[in-house]
């Protein structure tokens, strides 16, 4: 999949699921659901609503990774989130 796809796929899924609340259950399946547009995605991924990233086919996200509510992240430089990482709510995280 190319870069620009990916980052479509994110938005999609995003914006699809931006009404849903912010319970485990949502946070998981919103973290499925992009798992492809990242280089690499482990398993347990949450990720809150409102979240933004940029350059999706630059991040890789380990296990048991948590992205809070309002997140702004840019992977142009590549970010890698190694296991058991949580961005608090409003973190912005550029590369």
């Amino acid at each position: 999949m190319g870069r620009i796809v990916k980052w479509a796929w994110f938005v999609f899924v995003m914006r699809l699921t931006g009404f849903l609340p912010d319970f485990k259950f949502v946070m998981r399946m919103r973290g499925f659901l992009v798992r492809p547009s990242f280089r690499r995605c482990g398993r347990n991924f949450q990720i809150g609503t409102n979240v933004s990233m940029i350059y999706t086919s630059n991040i890789s996200v380990g296990d048991d990774v948590y992205i809070a509510y309002g997140s702004w992240i840019q992977g142009i430089g590549g970010v890698t989130f190694e296991d058991k990482a949580m961005l608090g709510p409003y973190t912005v995280l550029a590369t």
